[in-house]
């Protein structure tokens, strides 16, 4: 885990101290940012929509987003425990079962930085299954930059982003 990586960083450069209060400064942000939303449990659905308009469910860590967004008290909906079939983290989801994302938040795990991938989010306004999952119709889709928050520091400067777009 993203804890582990970072110890055994600080070990190999003979910085473990910093690399334990990189973790700690973490943890408190978590922490507060926890308390700043209260979040309680909230569920939020947390997708991808790739290239040729394919769209991937986040039910579950380890990448970033989605265990930054457990750590902080939030729910996925769907949950890993939900489906069937996920994978890492991620479960492919065909258009039929686009309903599963029926959070009254949508955070879009998006990069600019992949071929095609801004204009697939954007081909999904003209599916009605998309447009009228409960967030879409709402208003309420945060996207956030699926690689922009690499390593410790990336993980850090992702809370406070959360903590903006979903406050």
């Amino acid at each position: 885990d993203h804890a582990e990586r970072i110890l055994a960083l600080g070990d190999t450069f003979d910085r473990r101290s910093r690399a334990e209060a990189a973790l700690a400064d973490l943890d408190e942000a978590i922490a507060a940012g926890a308390g700043t939303l209260n979040a309680g449990g909230r569920a939020v659905s947390v997708a991808t929509v790739y290239p040729g308009s394919t769209v991937a469910a986040w039910v579950d860590g380890p990448i970033d987003v989605p265990a930054t967004l457990l750590a902080m008290g939030f729910t996925l909906r769907p949950g890993a425990t939900d489906v069937e079939g996920e994978e890492g983290g991620r479960l492919y989801l065909s258009n039929e079962q686009l309903d599963v994302l029926d959070a009254d938040t949508l955070v879009a795990l998006q990069s600019d930085l992949v071929a095609g991938e801004p204009e697939a989010l954007e081909a999904m306004a003209d599916d009605p299954l998309w447009s009228g999952l409960p967030a879409v119709a709402g208003g309420k889709v945060v996207t956030i930059d699926r690689l922009g928050y690499p390593g410790i520091a990336g993980r850090r400067r992702l809370v406070d982003d959360l903590v903006a777009r979903l406050g």
